[in-house]
């Protein structure tokens, strides 16, 4: 094994930190030693405007991240918008023969409804009947057929209840030339076990993992069956402070309005009542020692500024926030992601998980305090959304809110699933958010040439951007933040490198979920730029993979482990590590695997730490066969308990 990281090694942590201590009954202290002391003549500094702010500049920050580009249609006229063809058919025609109710628009009583053979239909303002209390059964769009949902504008709301949509034909929402400005809401209903007088629920938890359109939105394997919704675009999705925010409490000369005005490295065009997200500044990260803040933006209350020639952005926030966030001069800043969007795909009100306490307990290994219990936080059951095979599915500018399903196996918030290599280069998934997520963010399996870019995900349980499998290769996971992301079944601690094996099991699907992290490359041979991670068990994860971690893959004589890098540069990592002594922010180990004697194995086992076995030890090589490097450019790791963990043998070049 070898490894070339050509990295600004910028690892910095206080020298005495809280964050090993348990918190009751909320935290209060600062993460860092000494941070910004706001005096009268800063104070005064602001009140005139002439405040000096930090700029995304490298020669400034020591920070080796890109921007984030802005996208190539950014500032194209609106074409082709599918809504506004001719000859569509309004949902609500009473001369449309539905095939399963018969004339007149379908009734939202829980029975299904089948579009005819061939028609477009438009759904228009006003014309669902559906409600929380009432949804639609399941939806079904026929090869050939399409559902388009119309264009609002910025004040209209178009509101959809459904047990779930499949997608044969096409689901529509504008095009990749035509963003909707308008809301659209689609919330996918049915529940977990089952409970008693539940007005919604049609299923059972139990029938999921075997119905791929339970609660979600299935684009099936057929020709031409294509996903298309296209919302909003706002830019950045996620940027960082520009100045850092303090906690009253901690720093009482700080200005109370310095709570409640965040200034940001980029200006942003992000809407009036959105919701936004700040990432922690603790090392340690879990529900139970929970730093990172949400806020809701007010009315008016985005503007972009001038200091000293530089634009800042400046969003004024509804209700302060209560805790500091870092933002320190040629070092590193916390992260702060819009999450809202005007189109959502949502689970409905009984998603959340049942089995959500205690938030911590006791540690079992000598050395920690408080760790996340085993045994909860495994009921959540979301929506999902997954395109299969040679469907095609771009996602633009999207909400994914309550979605997942915990433990049970391709039910993603979104999920593309052995997807042909023509469909995948015509597929993306970019500007979306995904937050209070029960499994995982975005999953690639099986699926290659994706472009999954510029999204922000937040409160997720699992590994949030996962490549499934080991042999998703060619994909462009690009500039996006992952943050506040949970393990599942407990976490694994790990005081030393050896550790004993973790299995399958039904309360953990996919034992390395014990080490959920932001990212999980399981190959290298991927575009991996400008993400940055913010907690989880580690922030970037790379595991060990001698075979694909899919049965039905395991002899396709793919060996993750050894693929070569294609281009792994310019991301960041903070606030994690701290389950393990030397896992590090960034971390190449841990191995997902088969029971090599066991050639029908239907369970996988999973060891966090490094195993001495020649096939779990990475040898990486070329497409010839040729050694070569894994190689990691210009990565800012900070507020973590190693910023890298690593394998046998490390060669280090540090420019």
């Amino acid at each position: 094994f070898g490894m070339l990281i050509l990295v600004n090694l910028n690892q910095q942590k206080p020298a005495a930190s809280p964050t090993d201590q348990p918190v009751t009954p909320g935290p209060t202290a600062s993460p860092v030693s000494g941070p910004v002391d706001f005096t009268a003549e800063w104070t005064s500094s602001y009140a005139s405007g002439n405040e000096t702010l930090i700029h995304r500049d490298i020669s400034s920050i020591m920070n080796y991240q890109p921007a984030m580009p802005l996208p190539d249609d950014a500032s194209d006229l609106p074409a082709a918008c599918p809504h506004l063809e001719p000859d569509l058919l309004d949902w609500n025609d009473p001369n449309i023969a539905w095939p399963l109710s018969g004339p007149g628009p379908p009734p939202a009583d829980g029975t299904d409804v089948t579009l005819p053979t061939g028609a477009s239909i438009i759904v228009r303002g006003g014309h669902l009947a559906s409600t929380h209390e009432s949804p639609y059964g399941r939806i079904t769009i026929p090869a050939g057929s399409r559902l388009i949902f119309d264009d609002v504008g910025a004040s209209g709301l178009i509101e959809m209840h459904t047990l779930g949509i499949t997608v044969e034909g096409a689901l529509e929402a504008g095009s990749p030339t035509c963003r909707v400005q308008g809301n659209i809401q689609i919330t996918l209903h049915g529940e977990y076990g089952n409970p008693s007088g539940a007005v919604s629920d049609r299923h059972l938890s139990d029938a999921a993992s075997s119905d791929m359109g339970l609660k979600g939105i299935l684009v099936k394997d057929v020709l031409g069956a294509r996903f298309d919704f296209h919302g909003k675009l706002y830019h950045p999705t996620w940027t960082r402070l520009a100045a850092p925010v303090p906690d009253s409490n901690i720093l009482p000369s700080a200005p109370l309005v310095r709570q409640s005005e965040i200034f940001l490295q980029d200006c942003v065009d992000w809407p009036d009542a959105g919701r936004i997200i700040v990432t922690t500044s603790h090392v340690k990260d879990t529900r139970g020692y929970n730093f990172n803040e949400e806020a809701i933006i007010e009315v008016g209350g985005v503007a972009c500024v001038t200091v000293d020639g530089r634009q800042y952005g400046k969003v004024t926030l509804a209700s302060p926030l209560v805790h500091y966030h870092h933002a320190g001069e040629k070092e590193y800043q916390c992260e702060v992601g819009l999450v809202s969007r005007n189109i959502i795909i949502q689970g409905n009100d009984h998603s959340d998980s049942t089995d959500n306490s205690p938030l911590e307990c006791d540690a079992t290994v000598s050395g920690w305090t408080k760790m996340p219990c085993p045994n909860t936080f495994l009921t959540g059951f979301g929506g999902h959304t997954i395109v299969v095979g040679q469907a095609e599915g771009r996602l633009r500018g999207v909400e994914f809110y309550r979605m997942g399903m915990t433990n049970i196996m391709g039910r993603y918030p979104v999920h593309f699933h052995h997807q042909l290599r023509e469909a995948g280069a015509v597929s993306e998934v970019t500007d979306c958010a995904v937050h209070r997520s029960y499994f995982r963010a975005i999953t690639i399996h099986d699926a290659f040439n994706l472009k999954v870019q510029r999204n922000t995900a937040f409160d997720i349980s699992g590994h949030a951007f996962y490549l499934e499998s080991g042999v998703e290769e060619l994909n462009r996971v690009e500039y996006n933040l992952a943050a506040f992301v949970h393990p599942i079944n407990g976490a694994q601690l790990m005081a030393s490198n050896v550790v004993g094996n973790k299995f399958q099991s039904d309360t953990i699907l996919v034992p390395a979920d014990h080490t959920a992290s932001g990212f999980y490359i399981s190959n290298v041979h991927n575009y991996v730029v400008g993400n940055a991670a913010s907690g989880g068990w580690s922030g970037i994860q790379f595991p060990v993979l001698p075979q694909p971690a899919d049965k039905t893959l395991r002899y396709s004589g793919i060996v993750p482990k050894d693929r070569p890098s294609l281009h792994i540069a310019g991301n960041s990592i903070h606030s994690s590590s701290w389950f393990a002594a030397n896992s590090g922010g960034m971390y190449e180990g841990g191995s997902l695997y088969w029971d090599e004697a066991d050639l029908d194995s239907e369970t996988l086992i999973y060891n966090a730490g490094r195993v001495s076995s020649s096939r779990l030890t990475r040898y990486t090589t070329d497409d010839n066969g040729n050694d070569d490097w894994l190689r990691i450019y210009n990565t800012t790791v900070w507020l973590v308990s190693e910023y890298l963990g690593l394998g046998v043998l490390l060669v280090l070049k540090c420019l």
